[in-house]
Protein backbone atom coordinates (compact mmCIF):
# COMPACT_ATOMS: atom_id res chain seq x y z
CA UNK A 1 0.00 0.00 0.00
CA UNK A 2 1.66 3.34 -1.30
CA UNK A 3 -0.62 6.21 0.52
CA UNK A 4 1.12 9.57 0.77
CA UNK A 5 -0.90 10.83 3.38
CA UNK A 6 0.99 8.44 6.05
CA UNK A 7 3.14 10.38 8.60
CA UNK A 8 5.43 8.33 10.97
CA UNK A 9 5.40 10.03 14.60
CA UNK A 10 7.39 9.47 17.81
CA UNK A 11 5.34 8.89 21.01
CA UNK A 12 6.90 9.66 24.08
CA UNK A 13 6.25 10.73 27.91
CA UNK A 14 8.49 14.13 26.96
CA UNK A 15 11.14 12.81 29.79
CA UNK A 16 14.50 11.41 29.12
CA UNK A 17 15.77 8.38 30.67
CA UNK A 18 18.80 6.34 30.09
CA UNK A 19 18.98 2.55 29.55
CA UNK A 20 20.54 1.90 32.87
CA UNK A 21 17.13 3.96 34.84
CA UNK A 22 14.76 1.72 32.67
CA UNK A 23 16.96 -1.20 33.69
CA UNK A 24 17.01 -0.31 37.30
CA UNK A 25 13.52 0.34 37.75
CA UNK A 26 12.49 -2.96 35.83
CA UNK A 27 14.57 -4.99 38.55
CA UNK A 28 12.43 -2.74 41.45
CA UNK A 29 9.64 -3.17 39.89
CA UNK A 30 9.68 -7.08 38.74
CA UNK A 31 11.65 -7.95 41.77
CA UNK A 32 13.97 -10.02 39.18
CA UNK A 33 17.01 -9.43 38.00
CA UNK A 34 18.19 -8.18 34.30
CA UNK A 35 21.18 -9.76 32.77
CA UNK A 36 22.92 -7.34 31.12
CA UNK A 37 26.40 -6.37 29.38
CA UNK A 38 27.92 -3.04 28.97
CA UNK A 39 29.73 -2.69 25.65
CA UNK A 40 31.18 -0.09 23.73
CA UNK A 41 29.55 2.50 21.70
CA UNK A 42 29.70 0.91 18.36
CA UNK A 43 31.49 3.57 15.58
CA UNK A 44 28.35 6.06 14.42
CA UNK A 45 26.49 5.39 17.16
CA UNK A 46 24.77 8.79 19.07
CA UNK A 47 25.97 9.31 22.45
CA UNK A 48 21.97 10.10 23.30
CA UNK A 49 18.87 9.28 21.93
CA UNK A 50 15.20 10.17 22.75
CA UNK A 51 12.22 10.65 21.21
CA UNK A 52 10.35 14.23 21.02
CA UNK A 53 6.41 13.67 20.77
CA UNK A 54 5.59 16.97 19.48
CA UNK A 55 4.73 16.03 15.66
CA UNK A 56 1.61 13.62 17.75
CA UNK A 57 0.71 16.10 20.10
CA UNK A 58 0.31 18.39 16.69
CA UNK A 59 -0.99 15.90 13.80
CA UNK A 60 -3.45 13.63 16.09
CA UNK A 61 -3.72 15.67 19.39
CA UNK A 62 -2.01 12.92 20.87
CA UNK A 63 -0.94 13.22 24.42
CA UNK A 64 0.81 10.65 26.62
CA UNK A 65 -1.04 9.14 29.23
CA UNK A 66 1.53 8.61 31.75
CA UNK A 67 4.50 10.35 31.82
CA UNK A 68 6.84 8.98 34.85
CA UNK A 69 9.06 5.73 34.33
CA UNK A 70 7.66 4.23 37.02
CA UNK A 71 3.83 4.50 36.25
CA UNK A 72 4.79 3.63 32.80
CA UNK A 73 7.34 -0.01 33.48
CA UNK A 74 4.63 -0.53 36.04
CA UNK A 75 1.87 -0.63 33.87
CA UNK A 76 3.33 -2.33 31.15
CA UNK A 77 4.54 -4.76 34.07
CA UNK A 78 1.06 -5.50 34.92
CA UNK A 79 -0.52 -6.23 31.46
CA UNK A 80 1.72 -8.57 30.64
CA UNK A 81 1.88 -10.44 34.26
CA UNK A 82 -2.08 -10.45 35.17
Amino acid sequence: MNNNNNIKVNLSSGERHSVMDVIDMTKKISGKEINYEIVERRPGDPAELYASSDLASEALHWKPKYSDLKTLIESTWNVYNK
